[in-house]
């Protein structure tokens, strides 16, 4: 069985998926004014729809939402051949030395960061993902 079709790269694109508006308002803003355009999902499962639709260079993803955490998107999309060289930034407010932050961190190009990273250092850490 063939695997499914999949989005053309979009080589500007950065998916942003977090279900709090305020800091999904944030990370748009702050990586627009990088020259990076964003697609911005509300939970995982509406991430996974967005990353069917357009395919990004890479994912920023908050750790804790309904429906699909950060943890069970990062599964999912690495369950996929296709989307297995996209890099992945998993962020979180709480710890990131907890058992599901270790787990993000164990995925190959996923990234766990503190919401508290400055934009300047999260948009450096991407550049650096996709230039590897």
């Amino acid at each position: 069985m063939a695997p499914p079709p999949t989005a053309p790269v979009d080589h500007s694109l950065i998916l942003v998926i977090d279900d709090d508006p305020s800091f999904r308002e944030f990370l748009t803003i702050g990586l627009s004014r990088y020259g990076l355009e964003v697609s911005a999902a509300v939970d995982g499962i509406d991430g996974l729809a967005h990353l069917a639709a357009r395919r990004p260079v890479a994912i920023v993803t908050d750790m804790r939402m309904p429906r699909l955490d950060g943890l069970e998107f990062c599964l999912s999309v690495r369950a996929q051949p296709a989307y297995g060289d996209i890099p992945i930034v998993v962020l979180t407010n709480g710890d990131l030395m907890g058992e599901p932050m270790l787990a993000v961190g164990k995925l190959r190009m996923v990234t766990p960061l503190a919401k508290t990273v400055p934009m300047k250092d999260l948009v450096a850490l991407v550049g650096r993902e996709l230039a590897a």
